[in-house]
């Protein structure tokens, strides 16, 4: 068992995460298609099947892929879309809302400007990001995955109006117990 199937296996019941709650109740967003980058658990992908969208789900662990695809009634998996890959290696559709919740700073450091620029391709006029970033101060810092100061993020959404950005320290949950220092934000385009 790799440390991604004991991760899910601990948040397989996990509740979506509240940064797309955030924006689906205080945004109003619309139904239309949605990524879901690093799918996990599915709990994010499921809420927004739930709510009339469409979503492309992507993660490159097969456990992942499993457990979003049986959080989907089996009358709704029409409306879902699994692609087993590296996101930064993926093409991205064009899409209404792309969210990513505790997976953007798995790319490499060296990868990551060429994910970002796919990632503000594939959203729509009007359309937003929805998703958060780990901070340079976060327990699981390491040189090879991406960590980002409030400036760095606040640059990566020029052309954005953003309309949710703050900042939250917490212990864990991770599977060795860090700090979490995460920036949270949504943003329309």
């Amino acid at each position: 068992m790799n440390k991604w199937d004991d991760y899910y296996i601990r948040t397989k019941d996990n509740d979506p995460n509240y940064i797309l709650h955030l924006a689906l109740s205080k945004v109003n967003l619309k139904t239309g298609h949605a990524i879901d980058l690093g799918c996990g658990n599915g709990a994010d992908t499921a809420l927004l099947i739930e709510r009339g969208w469409t979503v492309t789900s992507i993660d490159f662990q097969e456990k992942a892929l499993k457990n979003t695809y049986e959080r989907i009634l089996p009358e709704n998996r029409y409306n879902l879309t699994l692609i087993k890959k590296k996101f930064e290696d993926v093409e991205l559709p064009k899409a209404d809302l792309v969210i990513a919740n505790d997976s953007l700073s798995f790319c490499t450091p060296k990868q990551f400007p060429t994910l970002w620029n796919k990632i503000r391709d594939a959203i729509n006029s009007e359309g937003r990001f929805a998703g958060n970033f780990f901070s340079k101060r976060n327990g699981l810092v390491s040189n090879q995955h991406s960590f980002f100061e409030s400036d760095e993020i606040k640059e990566m959404f020029k052309g954005f109006k953003t309309e949710m950005f703050f900042e939250k320290y917490e212990e864990g949950p991770t599977s060795s117990g860090e700090l979490w220092n995460i920036f949270y934000v949504v943003a329309k385009k």
